[in-house]
């Protein structure tokens, strides 16, 4: 599977969704489990910075690396534009790096990192306040890379990169859907205390 340029789209529309945030926004609620939207912009801005040390072969520490204090609405795209200058060349793809607990080849976890980042701008959306419809080509491709994932507790929970699914009828548009399989109620509102 080669998601790409998948990535890249999400990264570009994420980073110009993360540039126009207000100081005021970065304290709101977002529908991920206790995070702020400030939680959410260090860890799409750590992932970025993490996958491109992945490919170089270096190890990352989100909690030691001094860039995620500074704005991260400018950071989040300089680490977009670093793990975009290894994850575009072709040579990664089937290069095997370590990555939720097993060797994994680069294809996987740039697609990972792709779905990870694109649910993230619904979150934002909700986040804000803002309908930030999701591109349905883009969902389309999510639920090819969703079936790859175990559905068990290596990965859904507490402290895990999904929540438990949330159930979504069948018949509800793919976006909500995919909203539901990562973990999110579609029908989540900010607190109103936002």
């Amino acid at each position: 599977m080669d998601h790409r340029s998948s990535l890249r789209r999400s990264q570009l529309e994420l980073g110009r969704h993360i540039s126009t945030l207000t100081d005021a926004q970065l304290d709101l609620t977002t529908p991920c489990q206790d995070w702020t939207v400030r939680d959410l912009l260090r860890h799409v801005t750590s992932n970025g910075y993490a996958l491109a040390a992945a490919f170089a072969d270096e190890k990352y520490d989100a909690d030691t690396d001094p860039r995620l204090d500074g704005d991260l609405r400018v950071c989040f795209m300089e680490a977009a534009d670093l793990a975009w200058s290894h994850a575009s060349q072709e040579s990664n793809l089937e290069r095997l790096m370590e990555f939720a607990g097993a060797d994994r080849p680069g294809w996987f976890r740039v697609s990972f990192q792709f779905l990870d980042g694109f649910v993230h701008i619904w979150d934002l959306g909700k986040a804000i306040g803002a309908d930030l419809p999701l591109d349905a080509d883009l969902v389309e491709q999510c639920f090819t890379i969703a079936e790859l994932i175990p559905d068990d507790s290596s990965v859904r929970g507490p402290g895990k990169p999904f929540g438990e699914k949330v159930s979504v009828p069948a018949d509800s548009p793919a976006a909500d859907r995919l909203i539901g399989f990562s973990g999110r109620s579609p029908s989540w509102s900010a607190p109103s205390s936002n």
